[in-house]
Protein backbone atom coordinates (compact mmCIF):
# COMPACT_ATOMS: atom_id res chain seq x y z
CA UNK A 1 0.00 0.00 0.00
CA UNK A 2 0.94 3.55 -0.85
CA UNK A 3 1.69 5.89 2.06
CA UNK A 4 1.38 9.87 1.56
CA UNK A 5 3.36 12.12 3.81
CA UNK A 6 1.10 14.76 4.54
CA UNK A 7 3.07 18.22 5.20
CA UNK A 8 1.60 21.42 6.43
CA UNK A 9 -0.44 23.18 3.89
CA UNK A 10 0.98 21.52 0.87
CA UNK A 11 -1.18 19.02 -0.58
CA UNK A 12 -5.01 19.89 -0.49
CA UNK A 13 -7.62 16.90 -0.08
CA UNK A 14 -8.69 17.19 -3.58
CA UNK A 15 -4.56 16.47 -4.72
CA UNK A 16 -4.83 13.61 -2.36
CA UNK A 17 -8.36 11.86 -3.67
CA UNK A 18 -6.96 12.99 -7.30
CA UNK A 19 -3.60 10.95 -6.37
CA UNK A 20 -5.13 8.09 -4.15
CA UNK A 21 -7.36 7.31 -7.65
CA UNK A 22 -4.32 7.63 -10.00
CA UNK A 23 -2.88 4.54 -8.07
CA UNK A 24 -6.08 2.98 -8.04
CA UNK A 25 -6.50 3.32 -11.84
CA UNK A 26 -3.08 2.11 -12.27
CA UNK A 27 -3.01 -1.16 -10.32
CA UNK A 28 -6.41 -2.17 -11.85
CA UNK A 29 -4.97 -1.62 -15.08
CA UNK A 30 -1.63 -3.94 -14.38
CA UNK A 31 -4.28 -6.47 -12.78
CA UNK A 32 -6.41 -6.70 -15.94
CA UNK A 33 -3.37 -6.75 -18.03
CA UNK A 34 -2.00 -9.73 -16.09
CA UNK A 35 -5.16 -11.46 -16.21
CA UNK A 36 -5.47 -11.30 -19.87
CA UNK A 37 -2.00 -12.70 -20.52
CA UNK A 38 -2.41 -15.38 -17.95
CA UNK A 39 -5.82 -16.49 -17.28
CA UNK A 40 -7.85 -18.05 -19.95
CA UNK A 41 -10.53 -15.80 -22.30
CA UNK A 42 -13.43 -15.33 -19.95
CA UNK A 43 -12.12 -15.41 -17.18
CA UNK A 44 -13.57 -16.52 -14.12
CA UNK A 45 -16.62 -18.14 -16.12
CA UNK A 46 -14.87 -19.99 -17.99
CA UNK A 47 -13.43 -21.85 -15.79
CA UNK A 48 -14.00 -24.07 -12.32
CA UNK A 49 -14.33 -23.42 -8.43
CA UNK A 50 -10.27 -23.69 -7.32
CA UNK A 51 -8.82 -22.70 -10.77
CA UNK A 52 -6.69 -20.14 -9.01
CA UNK A 53 -5.36 -22.63 -5.77
CA UNK A 54 -4.30 -25.12 -8.30
CA UNK A 55 -2.96 -22.77 -11.10
CA UNK A 56 -0.56 -21.31 -7.92
CA UNK A 57 0.33 -24.77 -6.31
CA UNK A 58 0.86 -25.76 -10.43
CA UNK A 59 3.29 -23.28 -10.83
CA UNK A 60 4.94 -23.55 -7.21
CA UNK A 61 5.50 -27.20 -8.08
CA UNK A 62 7.14 -26.93 -11.24
CA UNK A 63 9.21 -24.13 -10.06
CA UNK A 64 10.75 -26.27 -7.21
CA UNK A 65 10.74 -29.71 -9.04
CA UNK A 66 13.10 -27.31 -11.64
CA UNK A 67 15.00 -26.05 -8.99
CA UNK A 68 15.75 -29.25 -7.62
CA UNK A 69 16.77 -30.84 -10.56
CA UNK A 70 19.10 -27.91 -11.26
CA UNK A 71 20.39 -28.38 -7.67
CA UNK A 72 21.01 -32.33 -7.93
CA UNK A 73 22.42 -32.24 -11.22
CA UNK A 74 24.95 -29.57 -10.11
CA UNK A 75 25.41 -31.76 -6.76
CA UNK A 76 26.28 -34.86 -9.40
CA UNK A 77 28.73 -33.15 -10.75
CA UNK A 78 30.35 -32.26 -7.97
CA UNK A 79 30.42 -35.91 -6.52
CA UNK A 80 31.84 -37.06 -9.69
CA UNK A 81 35.50 -35.39 -8.57
CA UNK A 82 35.34 -33.33 -11.34
CA UNK A 83 37.75 -30.48 -10.91
CA UNK A 84 35.49 -27.87 -11.65
CA UNK A 85 34.65 -24.53 -10.63
CA UNK A 86 30.99 -23.49 -9.07
CA UNK A 87 30.47 -21.53 -12.27
CA UNK A 88 30.92 -23.86 -14.54
CA UNK A 89 29.50 -26.58 -12.65
CA UNK A 90 26.47 -23.92 -12.92
CA UNK A 91 26.59 -23.90 -16.55
CA UNK A 92 26.70 -28.15 -17.08
CA UNK A 93 23.95 -27.90 -14.83
CA UNK A 94 21.79 -25.48 -16.58
CA UNK A 95 22.95 -27.15 -19.65
CA UNK A 96 22.26 -30.78 -18.79
CA UNK A 97 18.45 -29.69 -17.59
CA UNK A 98 18.23 -28.24 -21.04
CA UNK A 99 19.23 -31.20 -22.63
CA UNK A 100 17.22 -33.51 -20.37
CA UNK A 101 14.21 -31.85 -21.13
CA UNK A 102 14.55 -31.58 -25.03
CA UNK A 103 15.71 -35.78 -25.09
CA UNK A 104 12.73 -36.16 -22.83
CA UNK A 105 10.11 -33.83 -24.91
CA UNK A 106 11.51 -35.76 -28.20
CA UNK A 107 11.01 -39.06 -26.81
CA UNK A 108 7.63 -38.25 -26.11
CA UNK A 109 6.70 -36.99 -29.56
Amino acid sequence: MVKIKFYKGKHSIKEISSLKLKIQNIYRSIDNDLKKKFYPRDYPYSVQKGYNEFSINHFMSNVIYNSMNFITIQLLINSMGLNVSKSTSMMFSAGMNWAIKEGIGQVGN
